[in-house]
């Protein structure tokens, strides 16, 4: 995917972890937010780990369905880059 390399903006992250939070349930403490706002890894796989991780939570062991659910949310908004 070549979108997969674009960086996204703050606001682009943002909006990512809202979607993530009201539809996936999993809403990150402000101080983890506020650091993957600001920090956010440029691909898909990195930033879908991230988030994980931000959540207390390890990538590897998280439930399959989950996991696809939030990298679904992730490429979507890569894709959305421009």
């Amino acid at each position: 995917m070549s979108s997969n390399r674009l960086k996204l903006t703050e606001s682009q992250v943002e909006a990512l972890l809202y979607r993530v939070c009201v539809e996936l349930g999993l809403c990150l403490t402000p101080n983890t937010y506020d650091r993957l706002v600001t920090d956010a890894p440029g691909d898909v796989a990195s930033l879908t780990d991230a988030i994980f991780v931000a959540e207390g939570m390890l990538p590897e062991f998280t439930n399959r369905k989950l996991y696809d659910q939030v990298r679904t949310c992730v490429e979507e908004a890569f894709l959305q880059v421009n």
